[in-house]
């Protein structure tokens, strides 16, 4: 909408008026620094609506709406009340609700909420309004989208940065008090006022908003500090968190092998259809194929094996390895999966490739994964350590991919893993090792070894006992 609208600003490169062709405009005054005082919206067919700003005191239409204070707003209440001597016996006054709310360190207004009961406490149903954005400040929607009427719905316009989010005549901006920004594109619509050379005088944010604000719309306030991370070391810390705050338990199916070796694959928390093929790396029509017209419920909800047998000719859906839903979490099951579908399949083995997509863009570094795992009696920590490619040499030529032959039982030596599909009598090569001497929580520790000129072993010990204790109809040696 904005693109077709005529603007016009004064000596301070502020607004002072925005036509909307025949749909309306909108008009402002400023003082002599250039605080907004009005703002009038008129809608060719819908009236006018003047809000005035008196410091913390806002107006519309010459009502008072709220009163902002650092910690939230004061929200004014008409009511009315019986006093004696009164000619008629009443009179009006103004009640107040006091509205707080959270804000994260970028001064983003994230949560608003308030004891509307007057109990001393505040509940889910005393939420005002959730929020949550994209780095450069654009609203998320699609979830926790409703907004309580307790609140002040002009109040609730304040978001990004502390400031207020125009939607009149779908202008879709929020007014600092030097310049407009538009959230969706991360720039501002005038120059900095500010000049920084390193910078576009349009960039929002310096173009770093996770540790920038700029509540002004002159100069970037940089709230950072703490601790740099390289890439890697950032995924491994956001995994850490998933697994410390079950984060990792949400948003992803589980597969599960029944007794009776049927497969089925259960809904978690806030699953749906599209995490469904996102995860396995189907189309979102095939997933609804699946799902059918059932409600997606945690724990309830499955697709079973048969079915996507009928779909895909096999009732193993792989694991999409770059899918942000392969957690650490996600893959210890997928791997756990594998084990008892090829157990309870009759098989000696499973290979990596039929359990998992996009073995060839996972380098070749060993991977860390923790997680649960329910032995029947409780859950246990469980580590991994595992290479997805093997390493460029005689053997493989260059980039070979991972296509591991994982056997299920140990072997005299000890071995479990087989990177060959021929015949055993080969170098011995681990993918997958049970056996101490990884530096993970207590409980079943899983080591993957890639190819190297000298051959890891760790004696079965306490790790067969383990296989044949966690793991049922494993066929022994």
């Amino acid at each position: 909408m904005l693109g077709n609208a005529q603007k016009q600003y004064n000596h301070l490169n502020l607004p002072t008026s925005v036509v909307f062709g025949s749909t309306g405009q909108i008009d402002y005054i400023y003082d002599a620094t250039g605080i907004k005082l009005r703002k009038t919206v008129t809608q060719t067919t819908g009236g006018t609506n003047t809000t005035h700003y008196a410091g913390g005191y806002v107006y519309l239409n010459n009502t008072l709406q709220f009163i902002a204070q650092p910690e939230g707003y004061v929200d004014p209440v008409a009511q009315s009340s019986q006093v004696k001597g009164s000619s008629n016996g009443t009179t009006t006054y103004s009640a107040y609700n006091y509205i707080f709310q959270f804000k994260d360190h970028l001064g983003n207004i994230r949560l608003s909420y308030g004891d509307s009961d007057k109990n001393g406490a505040v509940d889910t149903s005393e939420i005002i309004e959730e929020s949550h954005y994209y780095p450069f400040g654009l609203k998320q929607k699609g979830y926790n989208e409703d907004i309580s009427a307790n609140g002040n719905s002009v109040a609730q316009q304040w978001k990004y940065n502390g400031i207020q989010f125009n939607e009149d005549l779908d202008l879709n901006l929020y007014e600092m008090d030097m310049r407009q920004y538009d959230p969706a594109i991360g720039r501002w619509m005038v120059i900095d006022p500010i000049t920084h050379h390193e910078f576009s005088p349009y960039n929002g944010m310096d173009n770093n908003p996770v540790i920038g604000a700029d509540p002004l719309g002159s100069d970037t306030i940089n709230h950072g500090g703490g601790t740099l991370f390289t890439e890697d070391e950032a995924i491994a810390a956001y995994k850490g968190l998933q697994n410390i705050y079950g984060g990792s338990e949400t948003e992803d199916w589980k597969p599960v092998v029944n007794d009776d070796g049927s497969v089925d694959y259960v809904a978690e928390e806030r699953d749906s259809e599209e995490t469904f093929a996102q995860q396995y790396g189907v189309t979102v029509n095939q997933a609804k194929s699946l799902i059918g017209s059932r409600n997606v419920v945690a724990g309830e909800t499955s697709v079973s094996g048969k079915s996507v047998s009928a779909m895909f000719g096999t009732k193993v859906l792989k694991l999409k390895l770059m899918s942000d839903l392969a957690t650490d979490q996600r893959i210890i099951d997928q791997v756990i999966f594998a084990i008892l579908n090829s157990a309870l399949e009759g098989d000696d083995y499973w290979h990596t490739q039929d359990y998992f997509n996009d073995v060839l863009k996972v380098d070749q570094n060993y991977k860390q994964y923790r997680g649960k795992f329910d032995t029947g009696s409780g859950l246990i920590d469980i580590g991994m350590l595992l290479q997805w490619n093997a390493s460029s040499g005689g053997f493989f030529g260059s980039d070979h991919p991972s296509v591991f032959k994982n056997y299920l039982n140990y072997k005299d030596n000890g071995q479990i893993g087989n990177i060959f599909t021929g015949s055993l009598s080969r170098k011995p090569i681990e993918n997958i090792h049970f056996g101490s001497g990884i530096d993970f929580p207590d409980g079943i520790k899983w080591k993957a070894n890639r190819w190297s000129s000298s051959q890891f072993v760790t004696q079965p010990g306490d790790g067969q006992t383990v296989i044949n204790q966690v793991f049922k109809r494993f066929k022994n040696n």
